[in-house]
């Protein structure tokens, strides 16, 4: 897998979004409550084996600097695609995650390493829309078994990494999602409320060209 770094230098300040409806003399109970939600999202794999009653992950590629991977749930004996994630690992040198870091590239599912390991984690929004599938993508009509041309739901986070006084980007990752898993309507209803940071227009074409060339191949 050919290295590849988003421009991060490029991307634009954002902000929490908090809801307007907000229960009179409950403000600060109520934004309490909502970062705390956002600094601890359900994981993929808990809500996929919650949803599904069965959870697996598959490295498909792997580098120094990014991986691509399958999470799954089963249909019997046959793997079913949920998540296809494209990972580029930002901060993996950091001496403070070692340990997980070596846990995920020795194939790890990222959520759960480092969850499991007292760390939280902080899905900091990038980019949420439809993605269109044609029918030249191989892989996902192999993985997710879906007849294709489709749309399908992608996400684009920033994985952050809090424990104590440490604060960790540890990695830029994209997903995109099989419809009977995350809808983008189920997706927005889901992470819509979270920290979010604007993309320029020149960051999110590189974003889209690297998903073409590695997950919609």
């Amino acid at each position: 897998m050919t290295p590849f770094k988003y421009h991060l230098d490029k991307l634009e300040p954002g902000r929490v979004k908090v809801p307007r409806a907000i229960h009179r003399g409950g403000w600060l109970l109520a934004f309490g409550a909502l970062l705390s939600a956002c600094a601890q999202p359900m994981l993929n794999s808990e809500r996929i084996e919650r949803q599904f009653s069965s959870y697996g992950v598959e490295v498909l590629e792997s580098s120094g600097s990014q991986r691509m991977t399958n999470l799954y749930s089963l249909d019997g004996e046959r793997k079913i695609c949920r998540t296809l994630a494209l990972v580029i690992f930002e901060d993996s040198s950091n001496v403070a995650i070692t340990a997980e870091h070596q846990q995920v590239t020795a194939g790890g599912s990222i959520g759960a390493v480092f969850k499991k390991n007292g760390w939280t984690i902080i899905k900091i929004n990038l980019h949420m829309g439809p993605v269109t599938v044609t029918a030249r993508a191989g892989l996902v009509t192999r993985l997710m078994d879906l007849p294709l041309p489709t749309e399908l739901a992608m996400h684009v986070y920033r994985f952050q990494l809090r424990r104590g006084d440490e604060r960790v980007n540890y990695a830029i990752i994209t997903e995109i999602h099989h419809p009977d898993y995350l809808s983008i309507e189920r997706l927005e209803s889901l992470y819509g409320a979270f920290p979010s940071e604007s993309l320029s227009g020149p960051a999110l074409a590189a974003i889209e060209t690297e998903v073409r060339r590695t997950l919609l191949r």
